[in-house]
């Protein structure tokens, strides 16, 4: 019969990336360059907060997952929305953070390229694997619109429009929103009550 002890060994923390480092190092930086307004950054146990010498629209942001600043300065918008939606970061206000990064364009622009750019060629290689030809397409679509009803009442008003709305005051709900953008639609097609439309 063979014995066999199991040591229970401290876990160790995770080495730091080389690449992970240089990405968050040149995320921080360019927040650092932040002109107006003031975002504040929590991660982990650390609260860095970023202020431009003219106030304005305050963000913040939490950061879940440290691929955040490999996805933010290799992908650029891209990575960040990717990186929103697989959860590695989160924010309390997404409307203030956007209005406030547009605020700011000017001084992140510099995401857009440099490091962005090395990883330009991966993003075009994953587009043309998802391309629109017939298969590509079926794929495509089963993926994005065979949802199903219930799926899509989660987020769309009664009318389950797939399109913009019409807001004609900063009030309206988004059903009568919807509405008036098909008001105005029948409205520029001079539709009349002989008209039938599919």
């Amino acid at each position: 019969m063979n014995d066999t002890t199991l040591i229970e060994l401290a876990p160790t923390a995770p080495r730091p990336n080389l690449l992970g480092t240089a990405a968050k190092q040149l995320v921080l930086g360019r927040l650092a360059t932040l002109e107006c307004g003031t975002l504040r950054l929590l991660d982990g146990g650390t609260v860095q907060e970023f202020r431009g010498a003219v106030a304005g629209t305050a963000a913040a942001i939490e950061v879940r997952d440290p691929s955040f600043y490999s996805e933010l300065a290799y992908g650029g918008s891209v990575g960040a929305a990717e990186s929103y939606m697989l959860g590695h970061w989160a924010t309390p206000d997404l409307t203030a953070l956007l209005r406030l990064m547009l605020i700011n364009r000017s001084a992140l622009d510099s995401l857009e390229g440099g490091l962005a750019k090395l990883s330009a060629p991966l993003r075009l290689a994953a587009h043309w694997l998802h391309r629109n030809t017939r298969a590509g397409s079926r794929r495509n679509i089963a993926a994005h619109y065979d949802l199903g009803n219930d799926f899509f009442r989660l987020m769309l008003d009664e009318t389950m429009m797939y399109s913009c709305a019409l807001f004609e005051r900063p009030d309206m709900a988004l059903a009568d929103a919807s509405r008036a953008k098909l008001d105005l639609v029948c409205r520029k097609l001079e539709l009349g009550p002989a008209n039938h439309v599919l």
